[in-house]
């Protein structure tokens, strides 16, 4: 099995070439240190503890860079401070204009790096929860978000336009406007020059707020506190007890941040209720006292605006060095209504440290002294979390990252790599590229991220289903009921979101021309003929919205080399994203301290993975993509009808390719409207967000074949069953009767292959999966691929049915002792196909995970 992984691709990865034996498997194979996804990515969490523990930053720039999301609301800014490009220009001018930008935001980025820097020298550590405590963004955050706090509505619905000027609440209701674009957002969205920037523009930032409290504590012993009356600890609105108890020394661990709100009306002590983040204004009151300042506009001939500002303008600034002065990048000031403003923060006092005292807090309390005994003030909770706890499933706590909520910080890993597509998998020229570099960066820099965070639910579901099953009730039901009272709805969202995002990057189609084929009516890759449609190569803008495309499945070599065309790879292809989706989607390595009884008598519920979150959702997943079934594997476009896709006059299609949700409780495509990128949320009431709805989809070719199946098969081995349970193995187990002994059991389907060998899995039961028509398939993973080659068989041969309460298989029709063809193509359809099953026998043999009746297992 190791040797079949150990392929062409695979070594070019590697950076090996030819090489036999040992020496290929110890350097290539996926299985071992050089490229196992695991090791690698230890072995990179103890370089940076180290790098850390000497005050030492190292950036591997090509895979951790910072994002350009925020590049359209700076581009236009850049425009305004050196003029609009005209392509008019001789060479020489466009050349000086990009290099007196270049110059700008070089010398921004560097005076960013050195005071990172100097923070190390004056003892700081990284603080990588920056870009997650929405409590601590800057009051432009909050400026623009609540149109200087006139905004308290919550926005329960999709909104769009004006009606999301109106509204605050999360991002798949509450899309980002054009305002907030232009006031950059994004680069607000931080509190300290100690973290890693996510976008570039937060490198145009200096010191935060907790950069300068940081330093009066480390050096002064003084800690900041609230200084307004309704933040002291006993108030009878107890604002500042809910931050105390709930949000002060805590990073939100796995769960990330969650913040409560005093509720005084439920007249039990400390009556707390989840909120969502973008309330924390509406309760807090986190800016006041908002109003215009001393900027004035003026237009130019290009179209560009001109700013002047006897307040906030330097004296010294040089129009030649630094552009024009600008009020957002420069002055660090908003525009609200048509208006540059800014508000007032809340007030802040400070306190000896020493006289400080703990809160009168019945039961579990994680943070430190916090109360002023003299005035009952409560300490500011400004928020840290340092390189031991980053990229390792601490929601809140990840390198390089934007997002206040998991929704937010899932879509910005999903985002950045789709943008990146097109600069990061193609050569595009630079010596330094590799196939490795470049798939190495989707899956640590994004990838992996998203899966440790999305397992940390995983761990809690495991917890409250032992609960449910030990008191007697429905797991399922427990489970809904904790996601609602806990406030964890964004938490479930986003890990679906990650389970679909996985099984895409599996499904997505190959990019270039697809013809619909007649048999099947599916879309398949032909660049021969004249085709039906073109699938885009990575994302696709479409009006307020953005469609995720197909990729090139394969490493391509240059065409204009000559001799050495075959050693110039110019592209990596998404062969690596489909053949590291199962590893994502199963990996249950234990990334979780260990502090409790059980962890020391009986961890196995700490080995989680996505899949145990979603076991229905991966089993069907899974299953399935080891048939050939394309009408079930494939994504989907829109059509005009059944077999012809709705495309614009150069054959694009007219809205975005769609992919497979498997989680719900039956799988589905999701067509989501413009401004969210999802259908629902994951609630006791599963609230819809305003799909779209088209009247005919077309299914495209995912692509997914042998080279795909094989590593389906074995990272489900390596690592769904690490924590023990049999179940997994048990639905994926296949035996060949007469090599093996017959496994015994009723519930089960058979396949006569036409050479006289016979197959056997356990059924367990069918389900119904619906796209554009229904198909009634096998429950089981073992059982669905024998069902499929069944069809196939049924197809190809003259055949006797044999049926079952619960499954049908055929016995194959022979004449003067060789089976009778009735189609050809079919019957060689099948010969191929034999290998899935094959495959999957030997692998759990190999992987010593087999029946006991398997032959050779002791």
């Amino acid at each position: 099995a190791e040797a079949e992984l150990t392929t062409d691709a695979m070594m070019e990865f590697a950076g090996v070439d030819q090489l036999g034996g040992t020496a290929a498997l110890n350097y290539a194979s996926p299985l071992r240190g050089n490229i196992n996804p695991t090791l690698r990515r230890q072995l990179h969490q103890i370089r940076e503890n180290a790098l850390a523990a000497r005050g030492a930053c190292m950036l591997d720039a090509d895979t951790f860079a910072p994002s350009p999301t925020a590049m359209i609301g700076l581009t236009r800014i850049l425009q305004e401070k050196f003029g609009k490009f005209n392509p008019g220009d001789d060479r020489a001018a466009q050349n000086a204009r990009a290099e007196r930008m270049r110059h700008y935001l070089a010398e921004r980025m560097h005076y960013a790096v050195i005071i990172h820097e100097m923070g190390h020298t004056f003892g700081y550590r990284h603080n990588f929860v920056s870009s997650s405590s929405a409590f601590n963004y800057r009051p432009q955050y909050w400026q623009l978000r609540t149109r200087n706090g006139q905004v308290t509505q919550a926005c329960t619905d999709l909104a769009m336009g004006q009606d999301a000027e109106d509204c605050i609440g999360p991002r798949y209701y509450d899309a980002i406007t054009e305002n907030e674009t232009d006031n950059l957002i994004g680069m607000f969205s931080h509190s300290s020059v100690m973290d890693y920037a996510g976008d570039y523009t937060q490198d145009l930032l200096g010191l935060g707020a907790y950069d300068f409290a940081a330093a009066k504590m480390f050096y002064g012993d003084t800690a900041t506190m609230f200084a307004d009356e309704d933040m002291k600890y006993t108030q009878q609105v107890p604002k500042g007890q809910a931050l105390t108890e709930g949000l002060l020394d805590n990073f939100g661990g796995i769960i990330g941040y969650n913040y409560d709100a005093p509720r005084p009306s439920l007249q039990v002590q400390g009556a707390f209720e989840p909120i969502h983040y973008t309330q924390l204004h509406n309760e807090y009151q986190l800016i006041n006292s908002c109003g215009p300042v001393d900027v004035t506009e003026a237009g130019e001939a290009d179209g560009t605006m001109t700013y002047e500002s006897a307040t906030f303008k330097p004296s010294y600034w040089d129009e030649e060095t630094m552009g024009k002065w600008h009020p957002v990048v420069d002055g660090l000031i908003v525009k609200v209504d048509g208006q540059y403003s800014r508000c007032f923060q809340r007030r802040v006092a400070n306190r000896s440290w020493e006289s400080l005292r703990f809160p009168n807090v019945d039961g579990f309390y994680r943070g430190g002294p916090a109360i002023s005994p003299a005035d009952d003030l409560t300490r500011y909770p400004y928020a840290f979390a340092t390189d031991r706890w980053a990229d390792l499933g601490n929601l809140s706590v990840y390198r390089h990252d934007i997002g206040a909520d998991p929704y937010e910080l899932f879509n910005f890993f999903i985002t950045e790599q789709e943008v990146m597509h097109i600069f990061n998998d193609y050569r595009r020229n630079r010596q330094q590229f590799s196939v490795r570099g470049a798939a190495n960066r989707i899956l640590t820099r994004y990838n992996e991220k998203m899966r440790d965070a999305a397992k940390g639910m995983t761990l809690i579901y495991n917890n409250i289903k032992q609960v449910a099953l030990d008191g007697g009730d429905d797991p399922d039901q427990l489970w809904k009921l904790y996601v609602d009272v806990f406030g964890w709805t964004d938490n479930m969202t986003a890990s679906t979101l990650a389970f679909d995002h996985f099984a895409r990057q599996m499904q997505r189609p190959q990019a270039g021309p697809h013809r619909t084929n007649p048999t099947d009516s599916v879309l398949e890759f032909d660049d021969f003929q004249a085709p039906n449609v073109l699938i885009p190569n990575g994302v696709q803008g479409f009006w307020q919205d953005v469609g995720i495309g197909g990729k090139p499945v394969e490493n391509a070599l240059a065409e204009d080399k000559g001799e050495y065309n075959a050693e110039f790879t110019v592209n990596a292809g998404s062969y690596y994203d489909k053949n590291y989706t199962t590893m994502l989607l199963t990996e249950s390595v234990d990334n979780f301290i260990s502090d409790s009884l059980d962890d020391f008598t009986d961890p196995r519920y700490r080995a989680v993975s996505i899949a145990d979150l979603f076991p229905d959702g991966y089993r069907r997943w899974l299953s399935n993509n080891l048939t050939d079934d394309r009408q079930i594997k494939g994504a989907r476009m829109v059509g005009l009808n059944a077999i012809s896709p709705d495309v614009r006059a150069d054959l694009f299609p007219n809205y975005p390719l769609r992919f497979t949700s498997w989680t719900g409780d039956q799988p589905s495509v999701c067509f989501p409207n413009s401004g969210t990128s999802i259908c629902s949320t994951y609630d006791s009431n599963g609230q819809l967000i305003d799909p779209l709805l088209p009247a005919a989809t077309i299914a495209i070719d995912p692509q997914i074949g042998w080279e795909q199946q094989k590593f389906l098969i074995a990272w489900t081995l390596v690592y769904l069953p690490e924590n023990q349970k049999e179940v997994w193995l048990d639905m994926m187990n296949i035996w060949n009767v007469g090599e093996d002994s017959d496994p015994g059991f009723t519930n089960r389907i058979e396949l006569h292959i036409p050479n006289g060998d016979v197959y056997v899995a356990r059924t367990y039961g069918t389900e119904e999966i619906c796209f554009e028509t229904c198909k009634t398939v096998q429950r089981g993973i073992g059982a669905r691929i024998l069902e499929y080659a069944n069809q196939l068989l049924a197809q190809g041969y003259a055949n006797t049915p044999v049926v079952t309460p619960g499954a049908t298989w055929y016995e194959p029709t022979y004449s003067n002792g060789a089976p009778v063809v009735t189609n050809a193509g079919a019957a060689e359809h099948l010969a191929d196909f034999i290998s899935v099953p094959n495959f999957m026998r030997h692998a759990m043999r190999d992987f010593h995970m087999a029946s006991p009746s398997q032959k050779g297992i002791y």
